[in-house]
């Protein structure tokens, strides 16, 4: 085989028996990983919202309201200080839901996308690590791998789950491919 010349990979899985050039491996993994990266990101950014939400709900504890009770009115250092505090919970929680309706949406069609997939290991592993949020060792753990077989079955999953991906979350085709 020439320097030039593409390396054909045949892959079983694929039904059609049609050749798959190493580049056109490459360019499915990439945009399936994108894909499920993208999901696993949303995740992420609906915890980190939920975590700030929780310290500026624990910064709140420490203020006072005015007190109407008491023969002076007094309250915070600064009067607007509880109206400050509560007027940013309610964009952080807004901001928090708005989140987690993209991700239950993105989540739940990711999930509908992976049952497509035929083959049940690569099936779970993708789903216990993107949709689940789990990392690859504990995965390796929960299915019996060693690292390397997970990283091979990692790797042939991802690919595979260009076939069951959202047409909408793919770029074209370039033409060179």
């Amino acid at each position: 085989m020439h320097s030039e010349e593409a390396e054909v990979v045949r892959r079983p899985s694929q039904g059609d028996g049609i050749a798959m050039t190493a580049e056109w491996e490459a360019y499915r993994y990439a945009q399936s990983r994108a894909w499920l990266e993208h999901v696993r990101a949303l995740g992420e950014r609906v915890e980190s919202t939920k975590a700030l939400i929780d310290s500026e709900y624990e910064l709140m504890d420490g203020i006072r309201g005015i007190d109407y009770s008491a023969l002076k009115v007094g309250g915070s250092a600064s009067d607007d200080a509880m109206a400050n505090a509560i007027s940013k919970m309610q964009a952080h929680i807004a901001e928090y839901a708005a989140l987690l309706a993209e991700y239950e949406d993105e989540r739940h069609r990711a999930r509908d996308r992976l049952a497509e997939l035929s083959d049940f290991q690569e099936r779970r592993a993708l789903t216990l690590r993107y949709l689940l949020g789990w990392p690859w060792e504990a995965i390796c753990v929960d299915m019996h791998y060693t690292h390397d077989g997970m990283m091979k079955l990692r790797r042939r999953a991802i690919v595979n789950a260009y076939d069951v991906m959202p047409l909408d979350r793919r770029e074209p085709i370039h033409h060179a491919i």
